[in-house]
């Protein structure tokens, strides 16, 4: 009989918490609509007096079926909505960094572990990246092909013989073809080039005379390409709307 009574109040309790959980969503689903309402000031007024006193209904169900810990639950939800709402766009950004390391922080895990296909699976976006720079251009997209060489890599890491020469020569041609496509004003990339390239002697040595963490250093090298690249990309977007490139484009014709 005990043990009946321990499930039955366990499965009370749960059922209390989805029931409350569905009068919060009908109460915030009231507060949207009064924001949707808000360009029509006199649908606002009465949608609003009616809400309100619909809203006043589902806090006292919440208090009835949940009392005071109910109660408190709710403010705590209402908290977390409304510093989201007030902070929506830097929520966005944080929730977006968030989910990038996190990203990065696994690539890293992965190389640690000796997993390297995630090396070619980003050595792969960088291709492909590069060969959009210039989409019409395939005699470009060969020699970038041909340069990285991800084939090669990909056979060589997964009969595990690992070249850490072959990777440093990879990761330089990557640095060579985004110098072609970018801004020879760009000083933060040659900057960058050269903080790299300090890191990098160390790497091509005996793999137990590494001075270098080389799962920190390739997924930071990786992030800073594959965000470089895309940004030339906007770049390249942006430029594609003006009228210079319409007079390019006309007078190669």
């Amino acid at each position: 009989y005990k043990n009946y009574l321990n499930i039955f109040n366990k499965w009370k309790s749960e059922d209390k918490k989805i029931i409350i959980n569905d009068l919060i969503k009908i109460y915030f689903e009231m507060e949207d609509l009064k924001n949707i309402t808000k360009e029509n000031k006199e649908y606002e007024k009465i949608l609003k007096e009616h809400s309100q006193i619909d809203q006043k209904r589902i806090i006292n169900k919440i208090k009835v079926i949940g009392g005071d810990e109910g109660i408190e639950y709710f403010n705590h939800i209402t908290n977390i909505v409304n510093n989201a709402t007030q902070n929506s766009i830097n929520l966005e950004k944080q929730i977006t960094d968030n989910m990038n390391q996190a990203f990065w922080d696994l690539v890293s895990e992965k190389i640690k572990s000796e997993e390297y296909t995630i090396i070619i699976d980003l050595l792969k976006d960088v291709q492909f990246l590069l060969c959009k720079c210039v989409p019409n251009r395939h005699d470009i997209h060969f020699k970038i092909v041909n340069s990285l060489e991800i084939e090669y890599l990909e056979d060589m890491l997964k009969n595990n013989n690992i070249d850490d020469n072959m990777i440093v020569n990879t990761i330089f041609k990557i640095i060579h073809w985004i110098n072609d496509f970018n801004s020879k004003e760009d000083l933060e990339f040659k900057d960058w080039v050269k903080n790299i390239e300090n890191e990098l002697t160390n790497f091509g040595r005996d793999y137990f005379e590494r001075e270098i963490d080389v799962s920190k250093l390739l997924p930071k090298i990786f992030k800073y390409t594959l965000t470089k690249i895309e940004s030339i990309l906007v770049l390249i977007d942006e430029f594609k709307v003006t009228d210079c490139y319409e007079l390019l484009k006309n007078k190669s014709k």
